[in-house]
């Protein structure tokens, strides 16, 4: 995975080791969510109370995460328009 600053550059990179989809959230869904994964996702008390009424969330874990410099961030990423997600061919 690569992480980019909105209109900049990459940044960072890391391997997505696992994935977890949650899916038909309640407040309280989200409320255990927050309990289990809260320390580890490092968000506000806001984040949380803004995405109390979210039906969906995707938890990632993430290994071999590296920051990128000028020099290793080589990976050209085309302009998406506001895309969140969008997949790269493996290097």
């Amino acid at each position: 995975m690569l992480f980019k600053l909105s209109g900049g550059p990459l940044v960072a990179s890391a391997r997505v080791a696992r994935v977890r989809e949650y899916h038909a959230l309640s407040p309280a869904r989200v409320a255990t969510l927050q309990r289990t994964y809260g320390a580890r996702v490092c968000a506000p008390a806001q984040y949380w109370r803004q995405r109390r009424r979210c039906r969906y969330a995707v938890v990632l874990w993430l290994e071999d995460v590296a920051r990128l410099t000028a020099a290793t961030a080589t990976p050209r990423v085309p302009r998406q328009f506001g895309t969140a997600w969008i997949a790269c061919s493996a290097p």
